[in-house]
């Protein structure tokens, strides 16, 4: 990445989920929370098919979604590399609860 890239100052959080509503929402407001050193950030959820609402408690947190069904948690991971904008990129489970200074 060169200075002035679109992804500069960015820390992406890509987030694999599969019906996470229960747990989904802590999660994504630790990540809005989390200490991330002046740089703004971006959320990528990455949804596995989910039948509950996880995907509504995604959107309304304000990340972004990704559906993909079928992939391994691995796959949704690198899928959500590829769509990551930043120059630093996170990988937070969806029933975590990340420190502020993680």
């Amino acid at each position: 990445m060169r200075p002035g890239d679109p992804g500069e100052g960015v820390v992406s959080f890509v987030v694999p989920a599969l019906n996470a509503e229960a747990t989904l929402g802590s999660c994504l407001e630790a990540i809005a929370g989390a200490a991330t050193a002046g740089r703004r950030r971006e959320v990528l959820v990455i949804d596995n098919g989910s039948t509950d609402r996880t995907v509504e408690v995604a959107r309304r947190h304000g990340a972004t979604v990704i559906v993909a069904p079928g992939l391994t948690v691995a796959a949704l991971r690198n899928l959500g590399v590829r769509r990551a904008q930043g120059e630093i990129v996170a990988f937070v489970d969806a029933d975590c609860v990340i420190a502020r200074d993680w």
